[in-house]
């Protein structure tokens, strides 16, 4: 009985172990492939490293190396107020909490609107705690989006405003949708826990079951872990894009700050907006800003230089990072199918 237990459980384990080999292989497959095809489909790689090269100069460097010294920080922040809302039902350190943040990153480069980085986030909590922290990555990303939808409503508005006119009644009118638009989001993001009576009303009652019972969690944040929250989120709004306005400077591009601030403000706001496949993600982010930035440049390497740098600094060399430190991870078991 004893060597028939001890069999099977040795079967078990060689069997969680070849599946972790195999999803970790899938997962470094599927990431070379993404980004290779990703690289691949921007036929202006050589213009691109050209205009890099060119622009490589001892007055301009030092805005490309802040642009980099702001990446840690800015991921570091989202570390902060995801760890915050974690610590709430499990203790999480500010490593763990980090190296969460970087994996979440590797599998939301690869999926629509980054919907991946759930999954990856969710490596670093106890298996028991899966749905709690795919919840809490929920609650983070809301905050970001508010953030980004207040701040780039109201400096799409402005950038209307300074560079091509705006009837006054009509700019009233917009600024008063957003300040409505605000209040609405604002109070259903603090009244977050509400969500759970909301799901009892739907005529699924099995989905809705199923879900409201992980939404007890909402009640572990109280307003004021949620304003926290929404502060993290405009300070690490601030900083990604100040890294984008750094990297426009980098590459030629000229303005005051405030002015690109507006510009970019509203580059987030149209991106955020079209939550593209991921191998169409790149070029979506080139074109659009070259849409915004054209009225400032008619350098339209250098937008696109910019565009492309910031995706490179910001995402593709923590997604790096966060599957390596995923190859480390124990998948199997952090989704609770092994004991």
């Amino acid at each position: 009985m004893f060597l028939k237990t001890d069999s099977k459980a040795s079967f078990s384990l060689g069997g969680s172990r070849t599946l972790n080999w195999i999803i970790k292989g899938a997962l470094v497959c599927i990431f070379i492939a993404l980004i290779t095809y990703q690289i691949s489909q921007e036929n202006q790689l050589e213009a691109l490293w050209a205009s890099f090269i060119n622009t490589l100069s001892y007055d301009k460097v030092w805005y490309l190396a802040l642009a980099i010294v702001l990446m840690p920080v800015n991921w570091s922040l989202e570390a902060v107020k995801w760890g915050g809302l974690i610590n709430k039902f499990e203790q999480i350190s500010f490593k763990d909490s980090y190296a969460a943040i970087m994996s979440g990153l590797t599998l939301g480069i690869m999926t629509p609107a980054r919907i991946g980085e759930y999954g990856g986030r969710v490596l670093y909590v106890k298996a028991e705690n899966n749905w709690k922290a795919v919840i809490t990555t929920f609650v983070t990303s809301i905050s970001q989006n508010l953030v980004n939808l207040t701040v780039g409503s109201c400096s799409a508005i402005a950038f209307v405003y300074f560079n091509f006119g705006l009837d006054h009644m009509l700019l009233i009118a917009s600024l008063f949708f957003v300040f409505v638009l605000t209040l609405i989001t604002y109070t259903l993001y603090f009244h977050i826990d509400s969500l759970k009576k909301l799901l009892k009303k739907i005529s699924l009652p099995f989905l809705s079951d199923a879900i409201s019972k992980h939404l007890k969690v909402l009640k572990l944040f109280s307003k004021l872990d949620l304003l926290k929250v929404s502060i993290w989120s405009l300070i690490r709004y601030i900083v990604y894009s100040s890294q984008f306005i750094l990297l426009l400077y980098f590459f030629g591009v000229e303005g005051s700050f405030g002015m690109l601030f507006l510009g970019v403000s509203t580059v987030f706001l149209i991106q955020s907006m079209m939550p593209l496949p991921p191998m169409l993600n790149v070029f979506a982010r080139s074109e659009i800003a070259l849409i915004v930035w054209g009225i400032f440049s008619i350098n339209e390497i250098a937008i696109i230089s910019s565009s492309f740098g910031l995706w490179i600094i910001n995402l593709l060399i923590p997604a790096f990072v966060g599957l390596l430190l995923s190859l480390n991870k124990n998948v199997v078991k952090s989704f609770g199918y092994e004991k």
